[in-house]
């Protein structure tokens, strides 16, 4: 990921990012261990979360945050 341009990766099995001050331009979970209710706290205003599998209930959190809160 680094290659890729990230300034920053973190194992999920050695710690819990989610419970971290914090704040990120951009969350990308490559192997679907986190839901976008556990991320958008960490997101900054304008943050994205993105994933590779989404369930339908993510889908619509998603479009409320983003409408109402900017993240997305």
């Amino acid at each position: 990921m680094k290659s890729l341009g990230a300034d920053k990766v973190i194992d999920y099995t050695n710690e819990d990012f989610t419970k971290s001050d914090e704040r990120y331009d951009f969350v990308f979970d490559v192997v679907g261990k986190t839901t976008f209710s556990q991320c958008k706290g960490i997101l900054k205003q304008k943050g994205i979360y993105l994933e590779n599998m989404l369930e339908l209930k993510d889908i619509f959190k998603m479009i409320w945050t983003s409408n109402i809160g900017g993240k997305k």
